[in-house]
């Protein structure tokens, strides 16, 4: 039996401590039946400690005389609600053993966690005298738990709630919405030009520059607003309570926080954010279906560039084909289902093949073949293109490749350029490490850039063409007529080719300002030393005129439709 006569610091201790040594059966017989790692210590009534062993006090970290006499909330922790603590004191003051795991402060101020037992030591009249509390230490497998919670819930790079914890909380957010006859609100977040920083500079600076983004968003939102990272460089925020125009609110503090720009690891980075809203109840009624809509209109607000964007009925099949698209599209170019068609260039005054224009193309299993303005548009709000671009590029290196092993003469292989690959710092190291991959010079190609594309930042447009042609390109300046060229530019621009988009030429025998218009880049390109070529001629009429008014190349229905690459070898490449 342990020695219970401490040194008492009060005479309120001794009178409790003599009480419990008019009861030694039942205390050696408690103290007996413990392990001796057991972590023990009995209280009074009132909650004042009277009793700790040795391993109450190596656990706590309070000496005996620091602890003897104290409340019991010297050890806490502060971590548990005000009702669980009331539980355990009601079941014990009705003379009943409490079970049950406690989260405890030490002397030096960390926590740690105990399983407890508590077991009412009652006096005469039938009520509790005294509480002996026996626990065991288990703050190894809390913190196991923690961290597989932490793993579960809990995003890794920034801390944030996942998107498993914010369902979660999004479930219990509309429960109380639904039982308080409130509104609540969930955004959908998506960075902008995020994949540009990430392709250019790596996913250390990119991962750095989210980590910023989130502790922006976080500075804005308060505490009963439940910020995520649902996955790469998107978000979510739920709004308990909120309508729309708390929503709104919201929204436009998430972007104006985007305005400076994110620094990150000595760069900076110019972001912003597509945002979609959806409303409890208005929109829907789960958090399934909120999700849903919230990202439904996020894409509407992306691809329409109006930075945040409330659901609409309306909205939802459009968006919803857009989406099944893209995920279609994206399962194609990972399994590599896509393919390449040729459409000949040929020289107006002799009908001699000059290039071949490469065409990407998509046979779905489901819908068959798609439509390339269908799919090419919704690659580009998805930021798809430098993965399509890249993917083009290496399969016309491989065709040509093939062709001239061959034994065949291909002609120049001219490929478009999107706009998100033009910008993409990498494009130079990407496309020379495929050409050494198939073993091709770069004269082999031309590379088509859409005026658009060009004349947003001429002065970057310049020195990155003057790469490209010192590379041994040749680049043409494709749908010319249509980007509001400055001339000054144009004629810095290291280009062989101008191409007339096909919506002038496909109207130039019937409207006279298209001819003109068709006559008009005919002369300048002339008077700058370019070719040009006539996209889109569907008739020997357009032919004619367009060889009487100089036009060197032409294609387009009239001399061939894309083809796939054998029947461009039949009809092209075998005389």
């Amino acid at each position: 039996m342990l020695n219970l006569t401490h040194p008492r610091p009060d005479a309120g201790t001794s009178d409790y401590l003599d009480t419990l040594d008019a009861r030694p059966d039942l205390l050696a017989g408690i103290l007996h039946a413990l392990d001796e790692h057991a972590i023990v210590a009995i209280t009074d009534r009132g909650g004042r400690i009277v009793y700790a062993n040795d391993k109450f006090c190596e656990l706590s970290k309070y000496s005996r005389d620091e602890l003897l006499g104290q409340d019991h909330r010297i050890l806490n922790s502060g971590t548990h609600p005000r009702g669980f603590m009331r539980q355990m004191w009601s079941t014990i003051g009705h003379g009943h053993t409490w079970h049950g795991q406690f989260c405890n402060r030490a002397k030096d101020g960390s926590l740690y966690w105990v399983k407890s037992t508590i077991v009412p030591i009652l006096g005469p009249e039938g009520r509790p005298s005294h509480y002996v509390s026996v626990r065991t230490d288990i703050s190894a497998h809390m913190q196991q738990a923690a961290t597989i919670e932490r793993l579960a819930y809990y995003d890794e790079l920034t801390g944030l709630p996942n998107r498993a914890l914010l369902k979660l909380r999004l479930d219990e957010a509309l429960a109380v919405a639904r039982d308080a006859s409130t509104s609540a609100a969930l955004l959908c977040i998506d960075l902008d030009r995020f994949k540009e920083v990430n392709d250019s500079r790596g996913h250390s600076i990119g991962d750095s520059a989210l980590g910023e983004v989130a502790r922006r968003f976080r500075l804005r939102l308060d505490q009963a607003q439940t910020l995520a990272r649902t996955g790469g460089d998107e978000f979510a925020v739920i709004l308990p309570g909120a309508g729309r125009s708390e929503a709104e609110h919201a929204a436009s503090e998430l972007q104006h926080c985007l305005q400076a720009p994110v620094r990150s690891q000595g760069h900076r980075f110019s972001l912003d954010a597509s945002i979609g809203i959806a409303l409890f109840p208005d929109d829907g009624d789960s958090a399934e279906d909120l999700l849903r809509q919230a990202d439904l209109a996020m894409y509407r607000a992306k691809s329409a560039g109006v930075g945040h964007c409330f659901y609409r009925k309306d909205m939802g099949a459009a968006l919803i084909r857009q989406l099944d698209i893209a995920a279609r599209l994206e399962r194609a170019l990972s399994e590599d289902r896509l393919q390449l068609h040729y459409q000949p260039l040929l020289c107006l005054r002799d009908q001699r093949l000059e290039a071949a224009e490469v065409l990407l193309r998509w046979q779905d299993p489901q819908e068959g073949w798609m439509s390339p303005a269908e799919f090419v548009a919704i690659a580009e709000a998805r930021n798809m293109m430098p993965a399509l671009g890249g993917w083009v590029f290496r399969r016309a290196c491989r065709q040509l490749r093939a062709w001239r092993d061959a034994g065949l003469s291909p002609p120049l292989l001219a490929i478009n350029l999107s706009a998100q690959q033009f910008s993409d710092p990498r494009l130079l190291s990407n496309l020379r490490a495929v050409l050494d991959d198939y073993g091709l010079p770069a004269a082999s190609f031309e590379l088509e850039l859409t005026e658009s594309s060009i004349v947003a930042d001429p002065e970057i447009a310049v020195q990155q063409m003057n790469e490209l042609a010192e590379l041994g390109f040749s680049l043409a300046i494709d749908d010319f007529g249509t980007g509001y060229s400055s001339l000054s530019y144009l004629k810095r621009f290291p280009a062989r080719k101008l191409k007339i988009d096909m919506s002038f030429v496909r109207e130039m025998l019937v409207d006279r300002n298209d001819h003109a218009i068709v006559e008009t880049i005919i002369a300048m390109a002339r008077t700058l030393g370019l070719q040009t070529v006539a996209e889109g001629v569907e008739s020997a009429e357009q032919a004619e005129a367009l060889a009487q008014l100089g036009c060197d190349l032409a294609q387009g229905w009239h001399f061939a439709k894309a083809l796939d690459a054998d029947a461009f070898v039949r009809d092209w490449l075998r005389g």
